[in-house]
């Protein structure tokens, strides 16, 4: 049996106020492509297929869209949970009727304990969940921690546990010595939220969702697909694809995409940017439409750095400056994405390097405050 492992679609995400949508659907066309030239037995989605609890219209439709291409043309089983990202509710709408075309979607604990089985495979199918729900639902106030709840919900699957198959599980989570990404929600604030990676033990293959990284884990049993696209510049090395894992070879091989735009980080001069040389100082082929955040030297002076930044670098999305100060670590964001108002105060306080005087600051609220009431 070879399982096509996937997961953190993240549909509708935006990058810094940048549309996605274009970038999702090229990346989602090619596990289709993939899926219809291959030896491909079933599809596992391991969490957020959303970005958000209510999507758009558009997002749904995309989703909508590739599932119903995977199930009903290409004819595969797909196997889904929800993530922290997911709404329960809503992914969960007629899923009994979804399994009637082999399209499982499990969001609830009473669906996690149930295998799946595919001659002899079974699969488990375990949606996030967080520690209060997990409380409740067992009935235990011990449970204080993410390690806690996956651990009693594992003890009652290995009750019921078939050890003449191959069982696999598919979570989504943040196991212990995996790394993290900045686009990745924090799963449980004030708690903690890494699962121990001996929880799945019993398991023969453990497919998850959650980290960004495909290979935030080394580990033989234990794997993360990774997501479709680079979700924050925190990711910008990480390489994007998805897994299949060959049963019989007991393998899981990575397969990459070929992104529509990649994301780069350079640090340099401003005269490097405008003179385009970033692609031959990043070693890369000329890539004018990727996303980019500049951390640049020599903006001294320089009128309105992110929109020439931009007549060479379209999307260019994120400008730091970077302090010549105590460290040349330290880095001072002159052009994001952001409001008028902290766009004037970061270029009053980082690009000038001269702090808003009160008085200044008095007579700009007053008037960014009359502007916003006339725009009301």
């Amino acid at each position: 049996m070879k399982i096509l492992h996937t997961g953190d679609w993240h549909i509708g995400k935006r990058l810094l106020r940048k549309d996605l949508y274009e970038d999702q659907v090229h990346v989602l066309d090619q596990i289709v492509d993939y899926i219809r030239n291959n030896s491909i037995d079933v599809v596992v989605i391991a969490g957020d297929l959303y970005d958000t609890t209510q999507p758009s219209k558009e997002a749904m439709q995309l989703v909508n869209e590739t599932l119903r291409t995977i199930n009903i043309e290409l004819k595969k089983p797909i196997f889904i949970i929800s993530g922290n990202h997911d709404s329960q509710s809503r992914l969960s709408y007629a899923s009994d009727w979804f399994r009637a075309m082999d399209v499982y979607i499990h969001t609830t604990f009473d669906s996690a304990f149930t295998p799946i089985s595919m001659g002899e495979v079974d699969f488990y199918l375990v949606p996030y969940f967080d520690v209060l729900e997990s409380r409740y639902y067992f009935e235990d106030e011990s449970i204080e921690s993410h390690h806690d709840v996956y651990k009693k919900i594992v003890e009652r699957i290995e009750e019921n546990l078939d050890r003449t198959k191959k069982n696999i599980f598919v979570g989504h989570l943040f196991v212990r010595g995996g790394s993290e990404s900045d686009s990745e929600r924090t799963l449980f604030r004030g708690l903690n939220s890494e699962v121990s990676q001996s929880v799945f033990d019993s398991f023969d293959h453990t497919l998850l969702g959650h980290l960004h990284h495909p290979f935030a884990i080394d580990h033989p049993k234990i794997s993360y697909s990774g997501s479709l696209v680079k979700y924050s510049f925190s990711e910008h090395q990480q390489p994007k694809g998805f897994r299949v894992l060959d049963l019989e070879q007991d393998k899981s091989t990575f397969i990459p995409f070929n992104l529509l735009r990649d994301l780069h980080v350079f640090e340099g001069t401003f005269e490097d940017v405008i003179n385009g040389r970033v692609e031959e100082l990043l070693n890369i082929e000329t890539e004018r439409d990727a996303f980019y955040q500049f951390v640049l030297e020599g903006l001294e002076g320089v009128p309105e750095p992110m929109s020439r930044i931009q007549n060479v670098y379209p999307n260019a999305l994120e400008l730091k400056r970077k302090s010549m100060n105590v460290s040349d670590v330290e880095h001072k964001t002159l052009g994001t994405l952001s409001s008028d108002h902290n766009v004037f105060e970061q270029f009053m306080e980082n690009y000038l390097d001269d702090a808003l005087q009160e008085e200044a600051k008095k007579v700009f609220n007053t008037y960014f405050k009359e502007g916003q009431n006339e725009t009301d």
